[in-house]
């Protein structure tokens, strides 16, 4: 009887295997079809950003579809790379593509979630990722993860791990528009890969999984959890130390722009510097080519020049700037024959609207500012209260910020070519 249990047992489960395996080789077959070709990987040329640099060697402008700086595998940190493997794909450099323990553990950890809110755990390898940032897209469906476990097969035979690899980590997207390790680094941190603290690694391999849901600035707590989670992970696979992780943890994430004092800032003569690389090396080339430009600009003079230009026109214009129809006979005229003529002035195209704001007016004072515009001029009077004291001013153009002029600024331009009531504040 045990015998007849036995061999009927031994025959289904040979049976059962005879026909996952036709069903594998259909899947095969079937999916084979129309795959991308994975080749082309091999002479892969990754968007990197165009950046021109000021005479004094401080950046000034970047042009890019994808902030990328790439970096070959050798120069990257093996702190960099252990990160990201015991984050992503542990048995990286064991496995031919798939994970089948990986897949077996998801797959356990899916069914003791089933009912709760928790969601789906994958098990795609840095393999399956590159296929799938490279050569598939982001739909989730079975026809997709079969596609991408058939051309990780192929992968691996075609590519050395070291290859993948960087391939995966010039191309992962990491938030804050940061294409790459190199760029998230910068962005981040505004550090070089090998100057990164053992935090600040774990933070970066913590992000490929969703970096929305683990921005630093907007999530702190779920930034934090993850890269605890990470450095666990590296612990856990021998890549550091208990104590150096009880070290890593107790680290805030800071994040560190890159300050005033590293960028210059002069726009016109940077889009003249694009206009003339797309006019002689095209479009693709300024946005991807990764063009390294050294200009002529030196920053100090370019500053002086700015300050210069701007208080020259500044003044130019409250020397000779229009004032509007009636300034003249405003000059001319007493107080109130001015009010009167204003008033007069009527409201030629009917369309007078009303608006308020606030300006610092003459000494530092705060003023409240009401302008009549009639289509696109004004049409109004200039009025300042001091007390029981009232002077009327010309309306124009000028500094108040000294005291020593009465003429306001209105959010953030000079009030030339309008008539303005300003009324002190109480």
């Amino acid at each position: 009887m045990m015998l007849r249990f036995a061999a009927a047992l031994f025959g289904f489960l040979s049976v059962s295997a005879l026909v996952c395996v036709g069903v594998l080789v259909f899947l095969f077959y079937r999916y084979s079809e129309d795959l991308p070709d994975y080749t082309q990987l091999e002479h892969y040329e990754p968007p990197i950003t165009t950046r021109i640099y000021a005479g004094d060697g401080r950046l000034f402008a970047e042009y890019a579809i994808e902030k990328r700086v790439f970096v070959p595998i050798q120069a990257i940190p093996k702190e960099i790379i252990q990160a990201f493997t015991s984050a992503e794909d542990k048995n990286f450099y064991t496995h031919p593509g798939i994970d089948a323990m990986g897949i077996l553990r998801a797959v356990v950890t899916n069914l003791g979630n089933l009912g709760t809110d928790r969601r789906l755990v994958g098990a795609s390898t840095i393999t399956q990722q590159v296929a799938k940032n490279f050569l598939l897209s982001n739909e989730v469906s079975l026809d997709r993860k079969v596609k991408e476990a058939i051309l990780a097969f192929r992968m691996e035979k075609a590519f050395t791990k070291d290859q993948l690899l960087e391939l995966y980590l010039n191309e992962i997207y990491l938030g804050h528009g940061s294409y790459g390790v190199v760029a998230a680094a910068l962005n981040y941190f505004n550090k070089s890969l090998d100057e990164l603290t053992l935090g600040e690694t774990a933070f970066l391999a913590a992000l490929p999984k969703a970096p929305n849901n683990y921005d630093p600035v907007r999530k702190p707590e779920s930034a934090m959890a993850r890269r605890d989670w990470v450095i666990g992970r590296m612990l856990e696979d021998g890549y550091i130390t208990e104590a150096e992780a009880e070290e890593a943890k107790a680290e805030p994430i800071t994040v560190r722009r890159r300050s005033e004092t590293e960028v210059v800032s002069a726009n016109y003569f940077a889009e003249e510097i694009r206009r003339e690389l797309a006019e002689r090396f095209g479009q693709k080339a300024l946005y991807e080519g990764g063009l390294v430009v050294r200009a002529t600009v030196d920053p100090h003079l370019q500053a002086i020049a700015d300050r210069t230009l701007r208080e020259g026109l500044e003044a130019y214009d409250r020397r000779h700037g229009w004032r509007g129809p009636y300034a003249g006979a405003a000059l001319a005229d007493s107080a109130s024959a001015w009010y009167r003529r204003l008033a007069d002035g009527g409201d030629p195209f009917g369309q007078r609207r009303r608006c308020d704001h606030w300006v610092r007016g003459c000494g530092g004072r705060a003023h409240s500012v009401r302008t009549d515009e009639v289509g696109s001029e004004v049409a109004a009077e200039t009025k300042i209260r001091r007390g029981a004291e009232e002077t009327v001013g010309r309306p124009g153009s000028g500094r108040c910020d000294s005291g020593g002029d009465r003429f306001g600024r209105h959010k953030g331009k000079f009030l030339s070519g309008r008539h303005v009531r300003i009324e002190a504040a109480s």
